[in-house]
């Protein structure tokens, strides 16, 4: 089981990355985005300011956002003080050719492990490249509404109603994005899900999770990854607390 430093440390720095790696992380997820004139930068916001980003050049997306931060930057970072598996949370819907590309060009293909909430993206992302490694990401938190009280008794009805029929849903989603394991948030996952997935050879990754009382369910139910802000912090407390060694 692999902790996962969602965002570095949350983030999406370099500064957050380098925590991230000092804090032990076995692998980090971070999100990417591609601009009007086909850069790919890291964020995982769909605007910045009022300009959305797949429909902006960067140099002007630059100008509104201090340190933004282009993926190949990232990977050159990534590859020489880390060199372990990330997770690609790709938000875009287009260029995954030129995505590919520059994954070959400044790291390595079977460290990276392409996430997407659209099934048409993984199944071209998997058409150019056979080798690539996709996950499909379930079920989109557009603008963390999750993490807002007001919306909580929306956000409840939600999750009560998806977690009648998530086995059947993740498994079709799987299948229909040519996936090797689904993103799934974590309120989402039962040990009978687990259990399922692993039945057919898939593998289940839970986001984004803090709580150490969740993160002990999850482990023992034997999830295969859990994304956190906290990498650091639950890596130390799963040692200490739930005998779990890496």
């Amino acid at each position: 089981m692999q902790i996962v430093g969602h965002k570095g440390c949350g983030k999406n720095t370099i500064a957050s990355f380098k925590k991230a790696i000092n804090d032990g992380a076995d692998e980090i997820e971070f999100d990417v985005r591609s601009t009007k004139d086909e850069k790919f930068i890291i964020i995982h916001e769909e605007k910045v300011k009022s300009k959305i980003v797949e429909k902006t050049n960067y140099e002007e997306l630059k100008k509104l956002k201090r340190n933004l931060l282009l993926l190949e930057e990232v990977l050159i970072f990534l590859r020489k003080n880390f060199n372990k598996r990330i997770h690609l949370d790709y938000k875009s819907k287009n260029n995954e050719e030129e995505l590919i590309k520059i994954i070959k060009k400044y790291y390595a293909l079977n460290k990276v492990l392409f996430n997407s909430l659209h099934v048409k993206v993984l199944k071209k992302i998997k058409k150019i490249e056979p080798r690539a490694r996709v996950a499909i990401s379930f079920p989109e938190d557009k603008n963390h509404i999750s993490e807002k009280k007001i919306m909580k008794p929306l956000v409840d009805f939600y999750l009560f109603f998806n977690k009648k029929i998530i086995k059947k849903k993740a498994f079709n989603l799987i299948k229909k994005s040519d996936s090797e394991a689904i993103m799934l948030y974590y309120k989402l996952i039962t040990k009978e899900l687990v259990d399922f997935l692993h039945s057919k050879d898939y593998k289940i990754h839970a986001w984004t999770v803090d709580d150490i009382d969740v993160v002990r369910k999850l482990v023992l139910w034997g999830v295969d990854s859990i994304t956190t802000n906290n990498p650091g912090f639950l890596k130390t407390k799963i040692k200490n607390r739930l005998l779990i060694t890496y």
